[in-house]
């Protein structure tokens, strides 16, 4: 059940959380109300899927060593979605991470999973994360997930998951010789180049990092056969053939 008391004061949201459902305790559907965002938490008595989840629990183990457990034992969910925000897409999305937090503290969840990001993370982490997070300092590691393959001996490539939902291609890079840190070093430092500020890019561009290396953008079908175009970063410049 949905508890009806929000503690938005823990959570960073800027004004009172009002909240109205069915009954005076808890209900399987609250509305939620904070500000000029409008939010709908519904309560399902079965657990999510397991295959919508697995790989991201998986992943999340490299920050959260429980993650696999602790999502795999969950026997029920609440879904959460927001009806109406301010219509910017980075203040809605923060809104949104917020009112999530409230929640899940309320409930004792056993964790969070970022649907639009595939991104799974304990309940503590995302709620002092949230409590932090602003225009000035987005959560990126809470929208998006950085995936890490390695393709072949001393081959590794990343991929994003999320961009999409914040309005930008998503992100693959490789494959290179690059390690996985440096290849997550570079996704996220790109990453909030372009949703932090704003930053248009065309195909043909180039990123320069610090150490004066060039990563050639170009928008291309994913290797991973996703729809759409994704953004492709080169090291250098150099187009290595489609694996």
């Amino acid at each position: 059940r949905i508890e009806t008391s929000l503690h938005h004061d823990a959570v960073g949201l800027p004004l009172p959380i009002h909240v109205s459902s069915g009954t005076d305790e808890s209900a399987d559907s609250l509305n939620i109300s904070a500000g000029f965002f409008d939010a709908t938490a519904e309560y399902l008595d079965v657990p999510a899927p397991w295959r919508d989840i697995e790989w991201a629990s998986a992943h999340a183990s490299g920050w959260w060593p429980n993650a696999w457990e602790s999502m795999r034992s969950h026997m029920a969910q609440i879904s959460i979605s927001l009806e109406r925000g301010r219509g910017d897409t980075l203040e809605n999305t923060l809104a949104l991470t917020r009112i999530v937090a409230a929640v899940a503290e309320s409930v004792d969840a056993v964790g969070i999973y970022w649907r639009s990001g595939c991104v799974v993370q304990s309940v503590s982490d995302f709620c002092d994360v949230s409590r932090n997070a602003s225009r000035e300092n987005l959560p990126l590691g809470l929208w998006i997930s950085f995936g890490l393959y390695e393709i072949s001996e001393g081959q590794r490539q990343l991929s994003t998951i999320g961009m999409e939902s914040l309005g930008r291609r998503e992100i693959e890079i490789g494959p290179n010789s690059l390690s996985f840190g440096e290849l997550q070093e570079l996704a996220w430092w790109v990453a909030y180049q372009i949703i932090d500020r704003d930053l248009a890019v065309e195909s043909g561009d180039f990123f320069v990092d610090d150490a004066g290396v060039e990563y050639l953008v170009s928008f291309e079908h994913s290797h991973w056969d996703r729809p759409g175009e994704v953004m492709r970063l080169e090291l250098d410049g150099r187009l290595p053939p489609h694996f």
